[in-house]
């Protein structure tokens, strides 16, 4: 998603958000795996895929919705890692 919080991360900070109804369950997938990032010397390099596969199975997410939620949030990672890799330079 390319999102960057200073300081603590709150999504009831009284800042109003809209998100399309569309994502709201990749947004919510998306925050529930935000402990899951891999980190190097330079910072975050990627997410645990495994511990991905099981948070969809633990949130009972239907096998047949999977591969489409994984591309998503594939997308959002790369996002976030290009604008982790911005704020570097």
């Amino acid at each position: 998603m390319g999102l960057y919080v200073e300081g603590e991360l709150s999504l009831d900070d009284g800042n109003e958000f809209w998100l399309w109804p569309d994502n709201e369950e990749t947004f919510l997938f998306w925050m529930a795996i935000q402990t899951q990032w891999s980190t190097g010397m330079a910072g975050p390099t990627g997410l645990n895929y495994q511990s991905i596969e099981i948070c969809m199975r633990r949130r009972r997410v239907p096998p047949g919705e999977r591969d489409r939620l994984f591309e998503l949030v594939q997308a959002m990672e790369r996002a976030a890692l290009d604008e982790w890799a911005n704020l570097r330079t």
